[in-house]
């Protein structure tokens, strides 16, 4: 069973993803985004949030959207790591992944491996295209792959199903 941690980016669709009627027909993440929901509902562990996203969420400057991100109860913010690990770790990844804001990049794979996650979640393919191989356990994955990967069958039983109170009880576009 994987322990699977969002980088910043997919946390962001993943909420965005979170209203009533789903991602709209015309988005052109749509299928990533309901891989994430699929996946959220689907497989039974709770998605993992690094520490350096929390942080980049409590930058965000529009209230409402901050909010969201810092109050939402589908992930878990990873607290337990290795610091000599994580240090380590993403220094390693700076030789692949260089640059000002791609060291943040670095220290969020580094954080969710250091807290031996075995995935992280991402939408950044040259993140993942520069890492590839270059990891000592965490793979990257888009969420349509991860999805994909886990061949679960149409009309399988979800693990979670929506609390009656929210909104998506009464919707099925959630449902695989």
């Amino acid at each position: 069973m994987h322990s699977i941690a969002l980088d910043s980016q997919t946390y962001s669709y993943l909420i965005n993803a979170w209203v009533p009627d789903g991602p709209e027909e015309s988005d052109p993440l749509r299928a990533e985004k309901l891989a994430l929901v699929h996946t959220y509902f689907y497989y039974p562990q709770t998605f993992n949030i690094p520490p350096s996203v929390m942080e980049e969420c409590r930058q965000i400057r529009d209230a409402a959207i901050r909010s969201a991100h810092e109050d939402s109860v589908l992930v878990a913010e990873l607290v337990r790591y290795n610091h000599s690990r994580l240090n380590r770790l993403a220094k390693h990844y700076e030789q692949f992944h260089s640059g000002e804001r791609n060291r943040v990049d670095c220290q969020i794979v580094a954080e969710a491996e250091s807290c031996d996650c075995d995935v992280l979640l991402t939408f950044d393919s040259v993140l993942t295209n520069r890492l590839s191989g270059k990891t000592e356990s965490i793979q990257l994955w888009a969420p349509s792959e991860f999805w994909a990967d886990l061949s679960i069958p149409h009309g399988a039983k979800p693990h979670l199903i929506p609390h009656s109170t929210n909104p998506l009880a009464t919707k099925t576009w959630w449902m695989w």
